[in-house]
Formats: structure tokens, sequence, C-alpha cells
């Protein structure tokens, strides 16, 4: 199996990213120190939120381990469910915000900065990540001019895979667009051969596969 033509990712797949946000919106009020303002960590505790369960979330908690190693600060991992807006919502109505949060979404970005609830960057962190990321994870982070979120993941989710021999047999060529690639679909289909393969194990995969389909024909 290989990976199909340029023009054909660009129709059918995208990457998926996922970045992280420090809230200012938390129940101790005072001035903000820790992730948010770049200040001294030892002996406070980080509430880190984020989507993963299971073995994603026991690797991730690795991480937090090894943070906790070299700055002395505790950290707790809270699970905030797919819904991370209504999830941050409740805490912050309740007046237990965690201090950072992982989202999958540039929408949701621009949704929290926009009730208020964000931290910028610190200085030190947008001079890091503007001297070690490219300029475009920089704007997707971005706000009105405020750097707020840092990206820490990107993962293609969404390529199609597809088998050139079986193409061959059944005399169809690479396909172009996407409405060439449900043509060849179709024949590869009648001629009792399977025509692509996409990363379709869990759901949440063929959620994105959808996704990206549906923005990419629909606009």
């Amino acid at each position: 199996m290989r990976r199909p033509s340029k023009t054909t990712r660009r129709t059918a797949a995208t990457a998926s990213a996922a970045l992280t946000l420090a809230l200012g919106a938390t129940a101790c009020g005072g001035g903000t120190t820790g992730p948010a303002s770049g200040g001294e960590l030892s002996g406070q505790t980080v509430t880190v939120a984020g989507v993963w369960t299971g073995s994603e979330q026991q690797n991730f908690k690795k991480v937090l381990d090894a943070f906790t190693e070299k700055t002395g600060a505790k950290t707790v991992f809270i699970p905030s469910g797919d819904n991370v807006s209504t999830f941050v919502g409740s805490k912050i109505e309740g007046g237990n915000a965690p201090d950072v949060v992982m989202v999958p979404q540039v929408g949701v970005l621009q949704q929290f900065a926009a009730k208020g609830w964000l931290q910028p960057l610190s200085d030190p962190a947008a001079r890091k990540a503007g001297s070690t990321l490219a300029p475009v994870w920089k704007n997707y982070g971005t706000v009105d001019g405020t750097y707020y979120g840092l990206y820490f993941k990107a993962a293609h989710k969404s390529t199609v895979w597809y088998a050139p021999e079986a193409f061959a047999q059944a005399g169809v060529t690479e396909p172009t667009s996407y409405t060439d690639m449900l043509k060849a679909g179709r024949t590869l289909a009648d001629s009792g051969r399977p025509a692509f393969a996409v990363a379709g194990e869990d759901g949440w995969t063929l959620t994105d596969w959808f996704e990206n389909i549906y923005l990419s024909q629909a606009g």
C-alpha cells in the first residue's frame, strides 16, 4: 500500500492538531503564577485537563511525572470528556477551573479567548515558541494579536491508502479530485477489490475523516 498523490491527499486528508492553553478564570483569584506567568512552580499544584483516556491518558501522565520531577510542581490530570467547552465552562462556573487545558480545535481557542477565560503565553514561552516553531503554529494559537495557545501535537488521521496493483488490474488511474476518487472507488468495488483503506479501527478517526471530506466539499 502507498499514499495517493499529493492532490488526492489534499482533497481527502488533513492534519489534526492539539494545543495547550493556560486558563486565567480560576477560583483562587489574585495574581497569575505558574504556567501562564512563567513563575516559580516548586511546591505548587498544576491541574491539567485533557480528553485522553486509557493508555493515552497513562502515557500523558508519564509526561506530567517528568514535569513534576523537573519543576517540583505537583500535577493533577482531569479528564475533560469530548466536549471540552462544556467541561471548562462548568468548571469555571463552579469556581474550580483547571490551570491548563488541552483542546483539539482552533475554534475552541477562539471561543475561550472571546469569553476572557485565557491567560496569554508568558513572554519567555512566546519567545521560545517563536524561535522553534513555524509561524503557522503561532498564527493558529493567536487571537486578535495575542498569543494564547501552544501546539504540541499534530497528526495525519485521515490519509487515504490504496494498492497500485489493484488500480492497474481494474484499469483505473490515480484520481486527482474527489469526484475522480469516487469514480475510481466504484470501479474497484465492482471488480471485487477494496478500493481504499483508511484508519477506521476507532470511531473517532472515522468522524474526523468524514469532517475533513465534508469541509473540503461543502466549504
